[in-house]
């Protein structure tokens, strides 16, 4: 039977697929998107939705910017 890519565990126990999901966790951390708790071997993770703060503030002033832009568009062409 043929083994898969991810069934593979390299000389110190891990797969690609492990070390991948540990890899996006640690960028997720960093970030300030998830925390995480240790248990013995574990490591537990959660999401912290507050660390998407920046985006959505980052986002609600490009969405009044564009609301602006598109009022004043439309003010243009209603006055021509």
């Amino acid at each position: 039977m043929p083994r898969w890519r991810t069934d593979r565990v390299d000389d110190d126990g891990t797969t690609p697929a492990s070390r991948s999901r540990r890899k996006h966790l640690s960028v997720l951390k960093l970030a300030g998107l998830v925390s995480e708790r240790r248990e013995g071997r574990q490591t537990h993770y959660s999401a912290q939705p507050q660390g998407l703060k920046p985006l959505i503030d980052w986002m609600s002033l490009q969405g009044a910017f564009w609301r602006d832009r598109f009022d004043r568009l439309e003010q243009n062409r209603m006055d021509q």
